[in-house]
């Protein structure tokens, strides 16, 4: 990266640790099950047939209208999952099957950057607080309730006083005291908790952790899994012993795992809510093979499976689930360089764009863009104006007076995401409606990240998300990746994660995030292009099932049917 966070303040540099996770899924895009450079699929069985591959070169069919699909409904701790059946309410028992093309990297919270492996992690491990599905709020879990003084400087801690570990052993302030150890030191999310302090045991469940500096974005750090909830001294082993065989809180434990084929999980029979998780097992089969991954919910040998948008359409609606549109698709300049160096140029092009045709190759998924942040989580707020829209004429305006018609450029893409390259053509033809010539170039994912980082490229297509319910999780994302690696100078980003968390007050917050959506808006260091709905589709046995904006879920919700 061309710069870095030396310097700054210990509220920044918290925050700008959200690049660690953001870095996995700014690429996944609504293909995160299709990651190129993993191992074999792992083997279906007779059930499932190898499936034609798709056309990547042709349109995906648009749903038809009276198929649309609806976005999940948010699951808060006091609504039970909706059953198929309106007059039958979770029962508990049964396998969930579920296929995915994220393959888990293992149970160190510290090392996990997969979003499948940092789900996996919450659920075997979880965290002091939960992340609602709705994306906006945060859930008591084992902490069953929590209080940021933010004038005291203190984080106080409750723990659910039925909260125990899968082997039985009750989790005390003594066990959150060490986890929050273990989370300051992890080499890659410890940065994350740098405002912890002191942590005084005040009884067996209650924790109060002094701070170094204000930091009213820690609830919301306190969801993802480097916040794991883990016995004091690793129940007695090591944390290798500990990390390859772990004990946890969650609502489920590790039955087995094959890296790279299968894991499945039981229920926590500890766990602190006596009536969930309905579920007894859940079977996750890892596969690479998007398409065989289809025949497997065709079949019925997977209960669940991520939708690419270009097959949405086979998928019957009362099956599909769409998470709230959130994934965001972007195209980046290269602003350390000439002609994107100049803000005019890179306005004139975002106005070149044909954003309506975008959106249409979503299939119903994808949304036009209403500001450079991804929207549905809490705290975003919208820039002062409209975001960009299509205006060729004032596009080839202000190239001319820049000095900068008659414009060759490459585009660089990611082959790992799905649609990207019909969105690369639509780019490249409207930006030939205003005499700039583009070629496109295909790279892989590693390929890719290369060429950004180093910052060898004119435009950039690519995707980001926000892992947690704030809008200064992508802020800090972008103040970490060098503004999403276009090299634009970070001040106005910087001042930002100052003023964002060093208050509590809403309007305050709501205008800090409206000063970085005008800054992309008007100095168009990228410009959004859409926001997507990732899509699921769940046989019809499956109830309770709600995605976040950001494709997670909790499995202790679901439950199935017949």
């Amino acid at each position: 990266m061309r710069q870095t966070a030396s310097g700054t303040s210990g509220t920044f540099r918290v925050l700008a640790a959200v690049a660690v996770a953001a870095l996995v899924v700014a690429g996944c895009g609504d293909d995160d099950d299709d990651t190129p450079g993993l191992s074999e699929p792992a083997d279906i069985g007779a059930a499932v047939e190898e499936a034609p591959a798709t056309d990547a070169d042709s349109e995906p069919d648009a749903a038809a209208p009276d198929d649309e699909p609806e976005a999940a409904d948010a699951v808060t701790p006091d609504d039970e999952p909706e059953a198929a059946d309106a007059g039958s309410g979770p029962v508990r028992g049964g396998e969930l099957r579920v296929f995915r093309g994220i393959f888990h990297e293992g149970w160190d919270p510290d090392a996990a950057l997969e979003l499948g492996s940092i789900q996996y992690i919450q659920h075997v491990m979880e965290p002091l607080i939960r992340a609602n599905p709705d994306g906006l709020t945060l859930d008591p879990g084992i902490a069953e309730s929590w209080d940021y003084d933010h004038e005291g400087l203190t984080f106080t801690v409750n723990i659910n006083p039925n909260a125990k570990f899968s082997d039985g052993t009750p989790v005390t302030a003594e066990d959150v005291a060490f986890s929050a150890e273990e989370w300051k030191a992890g080499p890659n999310y410890g940065i994350l908790y740098a405002s912890l302090a002191e942590a005084e045991i005040v009884d067996d469940h209650t924790v109060i952790f002094s701070m170094e500096y204000p930091d009213s974005s820690l609830d919301a750090i306190l969801t993802w899994q480097s916040a794991a909830v883990m016995p004091k001294d690793f129940g007695g082993r090591s944390r290798d012993e500990y990390m390859a065989n772990p004990i946890g809180a969650g609502p489920f434990a590790v039955e087995s795992w094959q890296p790279g084929a299968e894991l499945v999980l039981v229920r926590n029979e500890h766990f602190y809510d006596s009536e969930r998780p309905y579920l007894d097992r859940i079977v996750i089969t890892e596969n690479s093979d998007r398409n065989q991954r289809m025949v497997a919910f065709e079949s019925g040998a997977s209960d669940l499976v991520l939708v690419p948008p270009d097959q949405i359409s086979s998928i019957p609606s009362h099956q599909l689930t769409l998470a709230p549109a959130h994934l965001m698709h972007y195209l980046g300049f290269n602003t350390t360089a000439a002609p994107f160096d100049e803000a005019d140029v890179r306005r004139a092009l975002a106005l070149a764009i044909d954003y309506d045709a975008i959106v249409s190759l979503g299939s119903g998924t994808w949304e036009t863009a209403t500001g450079g942040i991804p929207p549905n989580i809490a705290d975003w707020a919208p820039p002062s104006a409209p975001y960009l829209r299509r205006d060729l004429d004032q596009a080839r305006q202000l190239l001319e007076a820049a000095g900068a018609t008659g414009l060759s450029v490459e585009l660089i893409f990611d082959t790992g995401i799905v649609n990207h390259d019909l969105v690369a053509q639509v780019i490249q033809s409207s930006l030939g409606d205003a005499g700039v010539d583009v070629e496109i170039v295909a790279l892989d994912t590693n390929s890719h990240i290369e060429r950004i980082g180093s910052g060898e490229y004119d435009l950039d297509l690519w995707t980001m998300v926000a892992i947690s319910p704030t809008a200064i999780d992508p802020v800090g994302y972008y103040s970490a990746v060098d503004y999403l690696y276009t090299g634009y100078p970070l001040d106005v980003i910087f001042d930002v994660l100052v003023e964002f968390t060093e208050t509590v007050d809403d309007a305050e917050q709501a205008a800090a995030i409206t000063k970085v959506q005008d800054e992309i808006a008007t100095e168009v260091p990228f410009v959004a292009l859409a926001n997507q709905q990732t899509a699921f589709a769940a046989s019809q046995r499956v109830n309770g099932f709600a995605p976040a904006p950001w494709a997670t879920w909790w499995y202790d919700r679901i439950w199935l049917s017949g």
